[in-house]
This record gives C-alpha cells, structure tokens and sequence, in this order.
C-alpha cells in the first residue's frame, strides 16, 4: 500500500493524468483558420480506475488496519490543495475529469465520516482541502461534455454521491468534533497534517493540568473560548457547505435530462430512486414524465407530481390543458391527487 502511495504522489508531482495541467483550447471564433477549435480532454482513465480501487480498500481498511487509514489521509492531503483558482490548482478542472475529481473528493468524506482520525486538527485540514478542492472546479468557465455516454452517466451518479455525502456532512460539523482537546498540540498537529517533520519553535507550553486551587471563573472562561471558536468553526463550514450545494444543484439538475431517460426507466434502473430527493424542476419537465415520451413508471410519476405541487395554483393555471392530456397517460393514477 506505501508502494501504491508513493506511485500515487509521483502522478501529483510530474502532473499525469488528473492531476495534468488543463490546456487551452482554441476559440471557435478565432479569426485564423489555423486554430481549430476541438476539446483537449486529459486522460484520467488511470485514475479513474485507480480511485476506484481505493474506494473498495478503504471500506476493508477502515474496520482492521489504522496504518492503511493513516496512509489513505496522507494521500489525500497531498493531493488536494487549499488554492481555489488561478494556475496553483492540484486536478484539471476540465469536465472530462468531474468524475475522478469528485470520487476522490467523496472518499475524503468517507474518511472523514468514518472518525477513524482521532486527530481533529488533521480532520479540519483535510475538510478544508476537501472544500476548497470542490469548489476550485467551478472556477472555470463551464464547458461542454465530452464523455461517451456511460460514462457521463457514470459522473452523474457520482456527482450525486458526493452532493449526498455533503449534505450529510452537517453532522460531523459539531463544536466538539471541529475543535481539538485541550491537552493536543495544535501547531505540532497541523505541521504533521501538511507533511512537514520540522517541528517549529512553540515557546513555553503548560503540561501539568488545571490544578485544583484554580479559580472556577479561569476554568470557565477557557471553556467559553474552547466553546466559541467550535462556534465560529461550525458556522464557517456551514457556510461553505451551503454555497457548495448550491453550486452542485444547477449541474445536477442539468444532467437530469442524462440521467432519466426511456432506457433508464423502462430498465428500472437504481439511480433512480435518487430522483426523489431532487429539488422541483419547472412545471413542463414535470409533465412530460405523465406523457408519452416516457413509459410509466411510480418514482417519476411521484416526482411528476412533486413539481406541480412545488407550484402556486396560480402558475399551474397555465398548465391546465397539458395536465388533461397527461392523464390520459398515467397508468399509475399519480396524478388523482
């Protein structure tokens, strides 16, 4: 596995595959015709398979090796940065690599929901590259996929993997979870968690514990700073984590239209049991899964139904006629109600 792992880092340093610089790609109004426009896209296939195969260790690891667990933190803090934007970035943010991108990103908060790291300022260090590494994806302007279409399906699912691990995220983000005991070294903790074994000067620190003569005013008042800075700390990931959702939720409602098609209803496939945690889309996309464009099926007849009553009656109004003729098609009798 430290074998993998130094195989791993050699891609991150050299730049191979995901962790490739992102290439500029010619403008299609470009006055030359020497220039023509076509997608760069890097070949993150390796990867692709090689997160993959992480992922399926780590569930064994998590419950039997802690050596394995503190190698997987280690490759993931040095493959993910704290840079948001600008050409520091540590992945191409090319759609072609959302998927890796984002299941290596979701294998982070797997780590990290597990609490298999007792240290927590190595946790708030790898949660911080975690979000600052999702949110470095959206820096770029969005471009077209260029995916074949399994695999496009493919990073949908994972994109909606990792929306789902995010949004479960809120509560791992307690005071006590975000803030490290009293008796831990913070600044001797956070220069292992970003790899360095220079320990720096840290002037003089108190080793004996409170002593019982202390007064009960300075026992509460470190207990209120310890209290207030796991405030200011929930607060801030809050805020991260909701405008991070709120990034997700646009791509993914995009890629409604990939995800549920004929095929995949009529094969009842299991991402769809997703689609009833998805927000309302506009009325028309709504009834079209109650018409003939799509067979009949009780989780879209649901979200059908779902998206019209996310509607004040005053909108639906205009629908009047599209709702008479849908349900002509709804064999499950969804829309009775």
């Amino acid at each position: 596995m430290r074998e993998m792992a130094g195989a791993w880092q050699m891609t991150v340093e050299h730049k191979f595959g995901l962790f490739s610089t992102e290439q500029k790609e010619a403008d299609p109004l470009a006055a030359s015709e020497e220039s023509q426009p076509k997608p760069c896209p890097p070949e993150v296939t390796p990867h692709y398979i090689w997160i993959e195969f992480l992922v399926q260790r780590f569930e064994i690891a998590k419950y039997c090796s802690s050596d394995q667990v503190e190698i997987f933190a280690s490759l993931l803090q040095r493959s993910l940065s704290l840079n948001i934007g600008g050409w520091k970035g540590s992945m191409n943010r090319h759609v072609a690599a959302i998927g890796p991108r984002f299941k290596l990103l979701t294998l982070g908060l797997s780590l990290l929901h597990a609490d298999v790291i007792p240290n927590a300022t190595i946790r708030n260090v790898l949660r911080e590259k975690i979000y600052s590494t999702a949110f470095d994806y959206f820096s770029s302007a969005p471009k077209c996929p260029t995916q074949g279409e399994k695999r496009l399906r493919e990073d949908i699912i994972i994109l909606i993997k990792f929306w789902t691990a995010m949004f479960s995220d809120k509560k791992y983000l307690t005071a006590s979870q975000l803030v490290p005991p009293d008796n831990q070294d913070t600044r001797s903790n956070l220069d292992i968690t970003v790899g360095s074994r220079q320990q720096a000067t840290q002037g003089w620190i108190n080793t004996y514990p409170l002593s019982s003569g202390m007064s009960t005013i300075s026992k509460k008042s470190g207990m209120s700073k310890k209290t207030n800075r796991g405030t200011q700390l929930h607060k801030y990931y809050m805020k991260r984590r909701t405008l991070l959702l709120s990034l997700l939720l646009p791509s993914l409602l995009l890629a409604f239209q990939y995800l549920v098609t004929w095929h995949t209803i009529d094969a009842d496939a299991p991402e769809l049991s997703h689609i009833l945690c998805w927000t309302p889309t506009d009325p028309p996309t709504g009834l079209s899964y109650f018409s003939s464009m799509y067979p009949p099926h009780p989780l879209t007849a649901q979200y059908g139904v779902k998206v019209l009553r996310s509607f004040p009656p005053d909108a639906i109004l205009f629908y009047i006629p599209q709702i008479v003729q849908a349900l002509r098609y709804d064999k499950v009798r969804a829309g009775k109600d």
